[in-house]
């Protein structure tokens, strides 16, 4: 997947940071690549850009400026970014730890069910497969 060409990859290793009030001071509320979590990042972990969005992160670090990492966001941090995003409050000393996308959010993966979930995928009792099979489906009593 590509964006702005720019390779997208999932990240293989947890990031993880903690928030200073230095951070909060210079983070602006609903603003992807301000925040507090954005400040923070950037300044610890040697990143160039970053945009925090809802569910995932996309970050292009200093050593890699063409690849863009993708990580989730966990439930309870979305909940400290949501919070500061409505009222501006960022705890000090939190720490926040960006995890590799989950198997069922990775790029490539799957929406949905398997093949042949489906009762009509022709894999069924159709007249086509009895009479492929040359057995009937139902008992036949001979007669006596």
């Amino acid at each position: 997947m590509r964006m702005f060409g720019l390779l997208v990859v999932d990240a293989k290793k947890a990031l993880s940071t903690t928030i200073t009030a230095a951070d909060v001071a210079n983070a602006v509320p609903s603003d992807p690549t301000q925040c507090a979590i954005a400040q923070s990042l950037r300044r610890h972990k040697g990143i160039d850009k970053i945009s925090i969005g809802a569910n995932m992160v996309y970050v292009i670090k200093v050593n890699a400026p063409k690849t863009v990492e993708r990580y989730a966001i966990a439930d309870n941090d979305r909940l400290v970014i949501r919070e500061f995003d409505r009222q501006g409050l960022f705890p000090c000393g939190y720490r926040v730890t960006l995890l590799p996308p989950p198997d069922k959010s990775k790029l490539g993966a799957r929406s949905g069910q398997a093949h042949g979930t489906n009762k009509r995928s022709g894999k069924g009792n159709s007249a086509l497969n009895r009479a492929a099979r040359q057995t009937p489906t139902r008992h036949v009593a001979t007669p006596a």
